[in-house]
């Protein structure tokens, strides 16, 4: 992410990740310093209570307009809703990462992080309840995202959550 951040010089950064069981859209509000994964990553890494940077802040917010970003997702009929928590595993570390070199460096971009259900043919040899979402949905949703952040440097006071 670094690397691309560097390259492209962008005013907003989107992270995107795959979420096992959820059934809309989460727009994560915040990333902690730690990686405590639940099972190895795709190198073989197993990260157990350490901390990504020990420099850094012990959390990060999203700076993208969530709650716009939300409410926009479901005028489009796509189910959303805001996540308290990017998780302790990659998608967090990411999410996290990016935050952290855009605070350090002190540069001019919104950053945050949307996490994606399965899609159907990924669920199709897990248990039968597995939620998933068609990839159409799913750059639809992050299209918008990308819109809202661009038209807006505010957001709304909307309730948001799982509960809706």
């Amino acid at each position: 992410m670094e690397q691309a951040i560097a390259a492209y010089e962008p005013e907003i950064v989107i992270c995107t990740g795959l979420a096992y069981g959820r059934a809309g859209i989460s727009i994560e509000r915040v990333a902690i310093n730690v990686a405590d994964f639940p099972w190895a990553d795709n190198a073989g890494y197993l990260a157990l209570n350490e901390v990504i940077d020990p420099e850094g802040e012990n959390a990060y917010f999203s700076t993208l307009p969530i709650r716009r970003i939300m409410t926009a997702i479901r005028e489009n009929q796509i189910p959303a809703y805001i996540s308290n928590s990017a998780g302790t595993y990659c998608c967090n570390m990411l999410m996290y990462g990016t935050l952290n070199y855009i605070k350090k460096r002190q540069l001019p971009i919104k950053a945050g992080m949307i996490h994606v259900p399965y899609t159907p043919e990924m669920v199709i040899d897990k248990e039968f309840t597995m939620p998933s979402m068609s990839l159409d949905r799913m750059i639809q949703a992050v299209k918008t995202a990308a819109i809202i952040s661009a038209e807006h440097q505010d957001d709304i006071s909307v309730v948001c959550g799982m509960a809706q």
